[in-house]
């Protein structure tokens, strides 16, 4: 039989080197590995975003514990002064800062779960990635920003206010390459919850909506709103 190219995929939005590098994630996992790098590939995520959940798989993340371990550090407390071990369960669920922006994010309508153990977040999060993907993609950006702004804050550099790291959770979380996805952030909002949320103090929020009659017709209407309502 002759030797034919076949594409792997089509229409994905994604340049070679970043469908090399899906294939080189995939094929290093064990089968253990393979569960977790298949529901967090299909998300689609910021690439930074990919690569730090990838290490998370790999439990490559330096938190202060991880060093500690490798008797590389002496500290492994929080680097945010939690009084608390910073593992990996800690950064993603318990550190006061991430339970901080969540209860941001859920202040501004967007219902993210919260989780009372590493497992319980990763067990829901690959339930909910066939259900609600936008929800998920948050949440996975936003455990990477705060880590990030984590790094910052151990040479003592600023703590981001909740609300930026939210707002840049939401665009990265949204931002999608794919021109068959641009309208994936709409749906958002839907995912989480039934009820209208008023914008949080000093957005705006506009709710547009149109239709269209048998007679081709078109009417569009929309509303402009603040925190008041």
């Amino acid at each position: 039989m002759e030797d034919r190219v076949e594409l792997l995929k089509w229409c994905s939005g994604k340049t070679v080197s970043a469908l090399v590098h899906e294939s080189a994630i995939f094929y290093s996992c064990d089968d253990e590995e393979k569960g977790f790098a298949n529901w967090v590939l299909k998300l689609n995520l910021n690439k930074k975003v990919d690569i730090f959940w990838w290490r998370i798989g790999k439990k490559a993340i330096p938190t202060n514990m991880f060093l500690k371990n490798r008797k590389l550090s002496e500290y492994d407390y929080c680097a945010r002064g939690c009084q608390s071990i910073e593992s990996y369960e800690h950064i993603m669920v318990h550190c006061k800062y991430m339970v901080d922006v969540i209860m941001k994010i859920r202040e501004w309508g967007i219902h993210i779960p919260i989780f009372q153990s590493l497992d319980n977040c990763l067990q829901v999060l690959k339930c909910l990635s066939a259900q609600k993907f936008g929800i998920v993609r948050v949440y996975c950006t936003m455990v990477y920003l705060p880590w990030r702004n984590r790094n910052d804050v151990k040479h003592q550099k600023a703590t981001l206010p909740c609300s930026l790291v939210v707002s840049n959770a939401l665009f990265l979380a949204t931002y999608i390459s794919n021109p068959f996805l641009t309208s994936w952030g709409t749906n958002l909002l839907r995912e989480s919850q039934n009820s209208w949320c008023p914008p949080p103090k000093d957005w705006i929020k506009i709710n547009v909506d149109a239709s269209l009659i048998s007679s081709n017709q078109a009417g569009i209407g929309g509303i402009f709103r603040d925190h008041k309502g």
